[in-house]
């Protein structure tokens, strides 16, 4: 949430219920304003997480995070601090949950899982409320396709076991599933299925309505959920290996690219090659301890350098976070015209499949987004080819490339769906592989206009269409509306 959506929230939600009544004499007049207010003898404050150190300075003593799976995690940080003096320390995270896993349903994984339960009143079952199970459609000819919508009465809540209609009103209660030893942290998953005021058909239009399954999955019925289409598996990998040992030079390779991602405590190197028939191949996964204190200063460079050395690379994609001097002092050994610092414009994306190099600056910047699903395209087609052997540093690229998630959004201005993409974990090995084929496309591409035949990127532009193509609900593919 931005500083300007906190503040709105704040003057449509928050300030009415101080205006009038009761809580009205509640409130100090003196000390009323968006960022925060006195109520009696405590003190609420209002902060935008989209900047670490919004709370930084604070002395508070309840904690209530809202869209966990958004913030920043220094964000939360720095607001965790602000309860070490606190006798309470009381934290509160809400938010609707987008991957397993990760964010909000990592937590509640990890708590006494409290679910909003109902007993049937005509056979006794007690069950949550299953999307598939709990709701039956009596009136076939209210279904409005063209006009998505759906009336009122067309779909009913109904018992899993006997199928006879549930009463949501009077029937429902927490049920505690995972209690462990008791000291696990409360955790509550509730969703629109829950509320009253909002019918089976209501629901039904919803789905409708939404642009995808995982949309629809995250955000009314509160359930983690990832597009199959845009996630990456292990297989994805093991399914393209060659029966080829890992190599450590760069042998009969036509080309060569590397690609770098620098990290706070390791940098990852991913070297791509392509042989004279045109095969890519992943030649070699490494990570370098970052250097720590005076007397390892550049230590860690001077072991990026001896392991490039040893494939001569025609082409280096470093990225410029965390780099320092790093990027500078490639191209001094290596030449600016063999290394390109990589600017990353992750924000959001804009669908440009395009890497626009620089030849002045030695720079090329990249949509991050549009970049992922391409290299993660070629994987899953098979345009990149693995050693033999499953070691270490191979399982964990492949890790590292499962905590990759590309998933639809809410725009935060425009409230229309964008395709975002976000990480679970650590991503180094998957990053620096998208730099690596960055690269390799670049030289890919000199080849092809000295045969004049069509830039890599258009050939791969209807790749990054089938990538991002949408996941339909199980209600638009039924009618077949997308």
């Amino acid at each position: 949430m931005t500083n300007k959506q906190m503040k709105d929230f704040v003057k449509a939600r928050v300030n009415p219920e101080f205006q009038s009544g009761y809580y009205a004499g509640l409130i100090d007049k003196y000390n009323d304003s968006l960022d925060q207010k006195s109520i009696r003898n405590s003190r609420i404050y209002f902060r935008s997480s989209s900047k670490s150190g919004s709370v930084e300075g604070l002395n508070i003593s309840f904690l209530s995070i809202d869209e966990y799976d958004h913030i920043a995690p220094t964000a939360e940080v720095s607001a965790m601090e602000s309860m070490s003096s606190s006798k309470y320390g009381l934290v509160r995270r809400w938010s609707t949950p987008t991957a397993d896993g990760y964010g909000i349903s990592k937590l509640y994984d990890q708590s006494d899982q409290r679910k909003w339960v109902y007993r049937c009143p005509h056979c006794g079952l007690v069950q949550q409320l299953d999307y598939q199970k709990n709701i039956k459609l009596v009136n076939p000819d209210g279904i409005d396709i063209i006009g998505k919508k759906v009336r009122e009465g067309t779909y009913i809540y109904v018992c899993q076991k006997c199928g006879k209609e549930l009463d949501r009103w009077y029937n429902g209660f927490w049920d505690i599933t995972a209690p462990g030893d008791g000291g696990r942290i409360h955790g509550y998953s509730i969703s629109q299925l829950d509320a009253v005021w909002i019918s089976a058909s209501a629901i039904k239009e919803k789905e409708l309505s939404s642009p995808n399954k995982q949309f629809f999955m995250n955000y009314t019925l509160g359930r983690s959920y990832e597009d199959t289409s845009n996630s990456f598996y292990e297989e994805d990998v093991l399914s393209h290996r060659d029966d080829r040992p890992r190599v450590n030079t760069r042998g009969d390779y036509r080309l060569v690219s590397a690609g770098i991602d620098w990290g706070q405590n390791y940098h990852h190197l991913v070297v791509l090659g392509m042989t004279t028939g045109g095969r890519v191949d992943v030649l070699d996964l490494k990570r370098f301890n970052r250097s720590q204190g005076v007397e390892h200063i550049e230590e860690d460079l001077r072991n990026i350098i001896l392991e490039l050395e040893k494939y001569r690379p025609n082409i280096i994609v470093p990225d410029l976070g965390f780099s320092g001097n790093y990027v500078t002092l490639l191209q001094q050994h290596f030449g600016k015209q063999v290394v390109y610092g990589c600017v990353v414009k992750s924000a959001k994306s804009n669908g440009d499949p395009v890497a626009h190099f620089n030849e002045t600056s030695s720079q090329v910047t990249i949509d991050k987004l549009t970049q992922n699903v391409m290299m993660m395209s070629d994987m899953k087609r098979g345009d990149i080819h693995f050693y033999k052997n499953v070691d270490q540093d191979l399982k964990l690229f492949i890790n590292h490339w499962m905590n990759v998630v590309i998933r639809t959004d809410e725009d935060e201005t425009t409230h229309q769906p964008i395709k975002t993409i976000m990480r679970k974990g650590d991503d180094h090995f998957a990053q620096s592989s998208v730099y690596a084929k960055v690269g390799m496309n670049k030289l890919i591409d000199v080849l092809r206009e000295e045969r004049e035949t069509p830039s890599i990127v258009t050939a791969l532009d209807s790749d990054v269409g089938a990538v991002l193509n949408q996941e339909p609900t199980d209600l638009a593919s039924e009618f077949d509306i997308m």
